[in-house]
């Protein structure tokens, strides 16, 4: 009798176990080193207080912006330079996911085991170039900008350029998770990414947007064309 209360205590306790602390799929760090980790439901997620976000956002459009804005030279005929970027959330879980996995298949080609603790992203500070003439042959990336009367306004503005990262020898070092030529070292002085004023490139440095996004010509696998403000409406914003 009181084995049988025991295994029924022990089976409802099990039960009330389960109900509050389900198991949860695929957890980070995964298990499986050969698995992409998509569940981080074990970590926190990153806060910032607002009168943070608010004092260095203030602090950038009184310098940085303010100075680029009375520097009409630097606009062309736009009066005030983009001071923000919105980026889908679905492109930008693509375009990390590919790059983990793209490096992890290659990787494991030549030998090397990357991991996600060994890439990173870094951020360029950009401005997109002047309309011209021969904009759509010179830059086909470019092509939705081209075409798109109120993109055509991101002429000169604040852009960003995201670029994948690789640990080489610790130092995060940029990289082409497509071309395993650049594993060792990284882009630096590879051939084919170096550009001068005497020295043009076929490879594309912008990637993976809109009709570009599944291109296999696409060989750096970076990403840019978010939605600038301005020319955008600014009511969408926070900061």
């Amino acid at each position: 009798m009181i084995t049988t209360v025991l295994l029924i205590v022990v089976a409802i306790a099990f039960g009330v176990y389960v109900y509050k602390f389900p198991p949860r799929k695929n957890p980070c760090p995964c298990a499986d080193s050969n698995k992409i980790c998509l569940d981080y439901s074990n970590s926190q997620i990153n806060e910032l207080r607002v009168d943070l976000i608010h004092t260095m956002t203030n602090k950038y459009r009184s310098n940085q912006l303010n100075f680029v804005n009375r520097n009409t030279d630097f606009l062309g005929y736009n009066k005030k330079d983009a001071h923000s970027i919105w980026f889908d959330l679905i492109t930008l879980k693509k375009f990390i996911y590919h790059i983990e996995k793209t490096s992890r298949d290659l990787g494991a080609g030549i030998n090397r085991t990357i991991s996600d603790k060994d890439l990173g992203i870094r951020i360029y500070y950009a401005a997109y170039p002047k309309k011209e003439e021969n904009w759509k042959a010179k830059f086909p990336d470019l092509i939705d900008l081209y075409t798109d009367p109120n993109k055509q306004l991101y002429e000169h503005l604040h852009t960003l350029v995201m670029v994948p990262t690789l640990n080489i020898e610790g130092k995060m070092v940029d990289f082409n998770p497509k071309d395993t030529n650049t594993y060792p070292n990284g882009l630096y002085d590879m051939p084919g990414y170096i550009v001068t004023p005497s020295i043009s490139s076929s490879l594309k440095t912008v990637a993976m947007t809109g009709s570009t996004e599944n291109d296999p010509n696409n060989l750096t696998g970076s990403q840019n064309h978010g939605n600038l403000i301005p020319p955008a409406n600014p009511d969408s914003e926070g900061f």
